[in-house]
């Protein structure tokens, strides 16, 4: 499941003196000289100081207007910022201050795009040597996809218009995965690329194009005796998502001491070296085998933080656990 949400902005159908009611009713009294000593934030100093000369000169605002905007902008984009640099959603907010139209025709929106993929493969493997193992899985593909845009201005204001349910269209497609591994005494080497012939998906009604680029990732494996293995992987691709400015390129370290066949202890960590959200991850896990049935517990958490309404949590964590049965 690959889903994920951005904002289209309508840089058209906008006017600024309208652009105030929507951010604050009206102009905060003082709201430029507030600006002016406002720390560094989302903007610089200078950023903030060019909108608003440019919000005054060409959009016809009073500073005070004018800084009402710009602090509503930022504060809206600190808490969402959609993907955008801050040097774009300056020159986002310049370009609307010259801009015609009118704001009850503003297109700009919240779309959720993504992909549910399930996959049905053919696996092949052979062993060229001693050494040297090459192999291949042909998939059958079938992808749930959904392209929804939800209005946020436009003729209802600025609230988000809305709509029940997220309707899907089925989309079918094969796709081809290749891998090579090599072995030595104590270390074994593989790569793998998934997705070789780019396999792509189109929502009909919109014309959305969910496409699977080709992903290479190598790993090598340090295995000095049978229940020590030291592991590394890294993604030679920088991987996309449903959208745009959701990117993925993962390395990941880690380790599993197998104590007696019985208890496995494992340690690790990742980072998704293409966004900076989440910072390192590190990971813990436990395995028991008893007998036909194997018991796996696993969890994750960020070194990075995240502040909400005053509480401070880690950006990511999560938890699974697994029961399997060999038989």
């Amino acid at each position: 499941l690959d889903v994920d949400g951005t904002v289209e902005l309508d840089n058209q159908n906008i006017r600024l003196n309208v652009l105030t009611a929507v951010a604050g009713g009206t102009a905060t009294p003082g709201a430029a000289a507030t600006l002016a000593n406002t720390p560094n934030g989302y903007f610089t100093a200078g950023q903030r100081s060019n909108m608003l000369n440019q919000l005054t000169s060409s959009g016809g605002l009073t500073p005070d207007e004018a800084a009402t905007v710009i602090a509503a902008y930022e504060a809206a984009l600190t808490t969402n910022p959609g993907g955008i640099s801050s040097a774009a959603a300056e020159s986002n907010l310049i370009v609307a201050a010259t801009a015609p139209g009118d704001i009850t025709k503003n297109k700009t929106a919240w779309v959720v795009r993504g992909a549910l993929i399930a996959e049905v493969g053919i696996t092949y493997g052979h062993a060229l040597s001693e050494r040297l193992s090459i192999g291949g899985v042909l998939k059958y593909m079938q992808a749930e996809l959904f392209d929804q845009t939800y209005t946020i201005l436009g003729t209802s204001g600025n609230v988000a218009t809305s709509q029940s349910g997220l309707p899907t269209e089925t989309s079918t497609g094969f796709g081809l995965d290749l891998g090579v591994m090599y072995r030595m005494p104590a270390w074994q080497f593989g790569l793998t690329v998934r997705n070789i012939n780019a396999p792509s998906f189109t929502y009909t009604a919109t014309g959305y194009t969910y496409k699977l680029d080709p992903q290479a990732k190598v790993g090598a494996a340090w295995m000095p005796s049978q229940d020590f293995t030291l592991e590394l992987g890294y993604d030679v691709t920088k991987n996309k998502g449903a959208v745009a400015s959701d990117e993925s390129q993962y390395m990941n370290v880690g380790l599993e001491w197998d104590a007696w066949q019985v208890v496995a202890l494992r340690a690790g960590a990742y980072q998704n070296l293409a966004q900076s959200d989440i910072g390192l991850v590190t990971t813990l896990g436990l395995g028991v085998n008893m007998w036909a049935i194997r018991l796996d517990i696993a969890a994750a958490v960020s070194t990075k933080d995240i502040t909400f309404e005053g509480s401070t949590s880690p950006a990511y964590a999560m938890a699974s656990l697994e029961v399997s049965s060999d038989f």
